[in-house]
């Protein structure tokens, strides 16, 4: 039998004055999700913060948004995992994602514990000071996390790159694993989460044109050189696209699907490739795909000239 992967994003800490928490698509674990699904695996994503009506006073300044604890548990015993990937991806969450770590330690400690995120990737030595992490991933986590899965008590993880560990009270960091270039090979699982759940939250709707909306990406890394950036600690510097058609392909599932009018593209540099960008477009226009959609991140000035910039803003704005 193939082991079982749960996936937590754990419940987040904030101000106690906020009503509630800033929304975020689980694309990492939606991605991870599909390849593990592709190869036989049962997958589960929980998706604590976005349960944002659940919340527990820690003190006069900070509350927890997300499920309860008891929530968490119950849903350990009735999917009972063999491994739980936790999500660490801000330095200001860690102590939330240790939280999270002990308690499913406590509930079974025969479950393999993987972290992963841009905190994790960032610092994986700093991280690994929480006994109760089994595996850390670096950098990207389809390829790593269906090795570990596929290994996971029939051979020894030890050699397995892209990963960090501890063995005799000594942290060792395995050399980094080559990044995924064909980003067309492997779909998001967007059925492993309730899609409804997301087109309620509050923050769906802020500084969108038009409702409901999504996060989704079209290429990762950024070549550039920006001393503000820390990206790189993710994915080096190398970028990587998909293909115009495979972007709108998933414009068009969602659309039609689920009826997601408006797509927030969190590239780090979606408009790198001059001839992609504009193939985006022309393919979005072609098919006459009634949606809107945006860049929260922005794009690099240096990357744009006239013929993209209005290719570009008028697509976008359809």
């Amino acid at each position: 039998m193939k082991n079982k992967v749960l996936f937590i994003n754990p419940p987040q800490s904030c101000s106690a004055n906020l009503k509630y928490n800033s929304l975020k698509f689980p694309l990492g674990f939606l991605y991870i999700g599909g390849i593990l699904e592709k190869n036989g695996f049962q997958v589960k994503i929980l998706d604590c913060p976005v349960y944002y009506k659940k919340r527990i006073k820690i003190n006069e300044k900070t509350i927890k948004i997300g499920l309860f604890p008891e929530d968490i548990e119950r849903e350990i015993k009735e999917f009972q995992p063999d491994i739980v990937g936790v999500s660490c991806a801000y330095t200001a969450y860690e102590l939330d994602s240790f939280e999270i770590i002990e308690l499913i330690k406590k509930i079974n400690k025969k479950i393999l514990i993987v972290v992963g995120g841009a905190h994790v990737s960032a610092n994986p030595e700093y991280v690994l000071r929480n006994k109760n992490i089994d595996l850390a991933v670096i950098g990207e986590g389809e390829e790593t996390i269906l090795e570990i899965a596929k290994k996971h008590g029939k051979k020894s993880l030890k050699e397995i790159k892209g990963i960090g560990f501890r063995e005799k009270n000594k942290i060792k960091i395995n050399s980094r694993r080559e990044r995924i270039k064909n980003l067309d090979e492997n779909k998001a699982a967007w059925h492993l989460i309730d899609m409804s759940l997301y087109f309620k939250h509050p923050d769906n709707s802020i500084a969108t044109m038009r409702s409901p909306s999504v996060d989704i990406f079209t290429s990762r890394g950024c070549p550039g050189n920006c001393v503000f950036c820390s990206i790189h600690t993710v994915w080096g510097r190398a970028w990587y696209g998909r293909s115009a058609k495979n972007i709108v392909d998933e414009l068009e599932f969602l659309n039609k699907k689920y009826g997601v009018r408006q797509f927030r593209i969190f590239d780090d540099n979606m408009t790198l490739d001059r001839k992609r960008t504009i193939g985006i477009c022309d393919e979005i226009t072609k098919r006459k795909l009634d949606i809107s959609w945006d860049t929260p991140n922005g794009v690099a000035f240096w990357t744009l000239d006239e013929e993209k910039c209005l290719a570009y803003y008028y697509n976008r704005l359809l």
